[in-house]
């Protein structure tokens, strides 16, 4: 009657996938991987297992000592060996590490970015970006999943990771572009002030509001008058709240009128 003892069974020299029986060890085996690993498996277990499971996941240096194929990483140039041991998955490997293949994904996802950028001829110009825009005319990008503005992208390839918090200015006014050396860092405090500056703002302030009833002129014109805050209102069609509120600076501050007359 065969045991898994007898010694015929699974003798020596006998090779199960990458591995080769190399002693006996009671019911088990001693095998030998074809990367060098030793192990002790079971005779029922030897049949089901190919492998020390080294297969996907050899380390470089196993790979340099095994036998195969030379293959030459597509990121640094350096050359390791294939392994002999699951020759279909490392046919198609291209990179000595994972390090090598997500940095060679990186690149690939920049150049596909920088390929939707129409570039100006003159060295200061706005560059376009020719792909999805929001309701704003700024650029939409999708990077690993996730959408997300632009020139936030532009600026993160070609400057770095931007600060939690801070926002990316355009110093040309031009929402789709996305030159880097047009574009700086700064809080939402400072972009505020950049559309208000420029005439962005979406809340028009003086007489640019188109609700409103006086211009710059007549404004100042009420706050230099001495008379009765009635007789003022009556003279511009207004109440004389507006009239309190423009002489105490509630109103119209940007005029700065109280300063000016100090």
């Amino acid at each position: 009657m065969r045991t898994p003892e007898n010694r015929r069974l699974h003798p020596l020299g006998a090779t199960y996938g990458s591995l080769t029986v190399i002693g006996f060890e009671g019911r088990a085996r001693r095998v030998r991987c074809s990367c060098g690993t030793e192990k002790i498996i079971r005779t029922d277990h030897l049949t089901r297992v190919k492998s020390c499971g080294c297969r996907g996941s050899l380390s470089l240096s196993k790979l340099r000592a095994s036998v195969g194929d030379e293959m030459k990483c597509q990121e640094c140039g350096i050359t390791v060996q294939r392994g002999s041991y699951g020759r279909a998955y490392w046919s198609s490997r291209k990179f000595c590490s994972n390090e090598c293949h997500f940095a060679s994904d990186r690149k690939g996802r920049e150049a596909k970015f920088w390929l939707k950028v129409r570039k100006a001829k003159s060295p200061n110009g706005c560059w376009l970006w020719a792909g999805k825009r929001d309701q704003d005319g700024y650029g939409r990008v999708r990077y690993h999943g996730v959408e997300t503005p632009a020139h936030r992208k532009a600026y993160e390839l070609k400057c770095g990771e931007i600060p939690a918090g801070m926002v990316v200015r355009h110093s040309c006014d031009n929402p789709p572009c996305v030159n880097p050396a047009h574009l700086s860092v700064g809080t939402v405090a400072d972009n505020s002030a950049d559309m208000m500056s420029r005439g962005r703002s979406a809340v028009r302030i003086g007489q640019k509001n188109t609700a409103a009833k006086l211009t710059e002129l007549q404004v100042r014109s009420i706050f230099s008058d001495q008379r009765h805050y009635r007789e003022i209102a009556d003279a511009h069609s207004i109440s004389s709240w507006t009239v309190f509120d423009i002489k105490a600076g509630r109103s119209w501050g940007h005029l700065r009128l109280k300063e000016a007359s100090l």
